[in-house]
């Protein structure tokens, strides 16, 4: 899974993985941009993934969050602190 990845480096940081035949899960908050991100990745790459839109600083939008057929074995986190919306404190696990 690679979070952040519709802007900056997320979309390069997705190319490695996906090139070596992961099933790669894109993440972004803007689902048609993280649409074109994900066509643009698997036109170019050739292979296919899962696109899902939700903010990771949303815990339990994170926590239903898709997965790939065995699960998520690597997270490459690629977001930035430039939301500077309020956020509550996290809650322990």
């Amino acid at each position: 899974m690679v979070t952040g990845s519709v802007r900056g480096p997320g979309p390069e940081m997705a190319r490695g993985p996906d090139a070596a035949g992961a099933h790669v899960v894109l993440d972004g908050r803007h689902p048609v941009t993280l649409a074109r991100a994900a066509a643009r990745l698997w036109v170019e790459g050739g292979h296919d993934g899962t696109a899902a839109a939700f903010d990771v600083t949303d815990r339990d939008a994170a926590e239903q969050a898709p997965a790939g057929p065995d699960g998520v074995g690597i997270l490459v986190g690629d977001v930035g602190d430039r939301d500077r919306r309020a956020r509550p404190s996290p809650r322990p696990s």
